[in-house]
């Protein structure tokens, strides 16, 4: 069952739950088991009442993480307390800080827990680690792109190409458990595939200029449509060769007319994405603004001004993947036009 908690109108705000505890002037401290486990029961009891199936709890692990006491009230022994709270299911972890209180009631050897302050809004999705894993293999594979094509610049042929020799040439550098196969190289196309040790996709790229397509890391990669055409060019003599070498041009979209082989081309094509990506941001961003209340406008703002200064820091990070060489500049607009169109994605759920 794949569960959403993002669908969920999840408020913890002032929920308790009372539970027996041995004879103390005090009650249990916020790190307790008993008060984290009474933390967790009204985690759950909030989950079922705003809608979460109650027969897929057991899919779901909820955790405290970073408690810590804010406050102790000497006289009457109440606790104040404050953690992340993390919980995490198929999809991976969502994370929020709350806080709680453990008191005693005026019945011996009992104490009271009340939850505040987690609401949706401000639960955070994490991706599990089989999701960042996939994640990172797909993103080295538009790497591995840039590199194949740098090579069919340097050698106007993608044959020969090896894996080692792509990540020595150009200076690749895959993320930790990323494994990179070159398994086929012709004179004008080439097949490549990552995935990560731990993750469960692999992604395959049939290039130049094709679309990634994901499959299971236990599926074969179907190259006997590149097999019959390679073989095809090669029968037809020399002539028919050069004209496929035209294939790196493209003939329609944003970038037609330019031959993504030509690093000239590419960073004019990835200008043009990034010019009607950058528009599109702001008249996004506009319309959500002219539809928000002040208090959410406010935090818009500010989230904004932050996005743009991490979206420049990683971007100018990525160009050190190829620092000093042709390609940084590829890998720093490579990433505006990626980072661009993912806010925009993001923006149109903003609430």
């Amino acid at each position: 069952m794949k569960i959403i908690l993002k669908n969920i109108v999840f408020f913890l705000v002032m929920f308790g739950v009372a539970m027996g505890f041995g004879c103390s002037k005090s009650a249990p401290e916020c790190s307790n088991q008993q008060t984290i486990e009474m933390v967790k029961k009204i985690t759950r009891d909030e989950l079922v009442r705003s809608g979460f199936p109650r027969e897929s709890l057991d899919e779901l692990t909820i955790n405290l993480n970073a408690i810590r006491t804010r406050s102790k009230d000497d006289k009457t022994g109440k606790q104040e307390c404050a953690c992340d709270l993390v919980i995490t299911s198929q999809e991976g972890d969502f994370l929020g800080p709350i806080t709680y209180t453990s008191e005693l009631t005026d019945k011996k050897g009992e104490f009271y827990v009340t939850v505040y302050g987690i609401t949706e809004e401000n639960l955070r999705f994490l991706p599990n680690k089989v999701v960042q894993s996939n994640s990172l293999a797909k993103k080295d594979l538009e790497l591995v792109r840039i590199c194949m094509e740098a090579y069919f610049v340097d050698n106007n042929t993608f044959k020969g190409a090896s894996s080692k020799e792509i990540l020595d040439k150009y200076g690749l550098k895959l993320s930790t458990g990323v494994t990179f196969n070159v398994l086929k190289a012709g004179d004008n196309k080439y097949v490549v595939e990552t995935f990560h040790l731990e993750g469960d996709k692999k992604y395959v790229l049939k290039g130049p200029g094709g679309q990634i397509e994901e499959t299971s890391i236990t599926a074969v990669a179907d190259i006997s449509a590149f097999d019959a055409t390679e073989e095809g060019s090669q029968a037809q003599g020399s002539t028919a060769t050069q004209q496929s070498k035209g294939s790196s041009i493209e003939e329609s979209g944003i970038c037609e007319g330019l031959d993504l082989a030509i690093t000239g081309d590419l960073i004019e094509c990835l200008d043009r994405k990034y010019a009607i990506a950058d528009k599109k941001l702001n008249d996004v961003y506009k319309d959500l603004m002219s539809r928000l209340e002040k208090s959410r406008k406010s935090a818009l703002i500010n989230e904004q001004r932050a996005w743009i200064k991490e979206k420049e820091l990683k971007c100018t990070e990525a160009g050190k993947e190829m620092e000093g060489g042709t390609f940084e500049i590829v890998m720093i607009k490579d990433c505006l036009v990626q980072m661009t169109e993912e806010r925009i994605e993001y923006l149109k759920n903003f609430k």
